[in-house]
């Protein structure tokens, strides 16, 4: 009787760490750029791009093989070339981790206006955005899905 316990606890722990991992935040997607907030699926951003007249393109997909026996870990780039932000044009790439836009790095042509625009029209009081400025470009990130996939790494890799 106890070791049944034991494995229905164990049991219980992987699901819900399998449910935690491949959960979804709908109630409160931040925006990350444009109309492309956290949360949104693959299929979702690629129409946002497309009905905008972007040419969006897969250019990164590390995915588990099917015979691996840990949870789902996708991670997914998508590319944007030319994209116009603040009157910036640049080239951008949004990351997903299990179909949940997380993260996207923005490359625009004259990075001092696209950051004095972004600080001026950008409210950043939640505390799970954080938004970085690296080399000539921006990364903004939604901590929450990053959240995950560390735990993802941390747990299964």
């Amino acid at each position: 009787m106890f070791v049944w316990a034991i494995i229905l606890f164990i049991a219980g722990v992987v699901i819900y760490e399998n449910a935690f991992l491949n959960m979804r935040h709908h109630d409160s997607p931040s925006i990350l750029i444009g109309d492309i907030s956290s949360y949104l699926t693959i299929d979702e951003i690629m129409k946002k791009l497309e009905r905008d007249g972007y040419l969006a393109t897969i250019v990164e997909e590390q995915r588990l093989s099917r015979t691996d026996v840990r949870p789902q870990f996708d991670y997914v780039t998508i590319k944007v070339g030319n994209y116009e932000s603040f009157d910036q044009r640049g080239e951008l790439k949004i990351y997903l981790f299990n179909d949940q836009s997380e993260r996207i790095l923005y490359c625009p042509n004259d990075i001092a206006a696209y950051s004095k625009k972004l600080l001026e029209t950008t409210r950043v009081a939640q505390d799970y955005i954080e938004i970085k400025e690296y080399s000539s470009c921006i990364w903004i990130t939604d901590k929450r899905v990053e959240k995950k996939r560390l735990q993802w790494i941390k747990r299964y890799s």
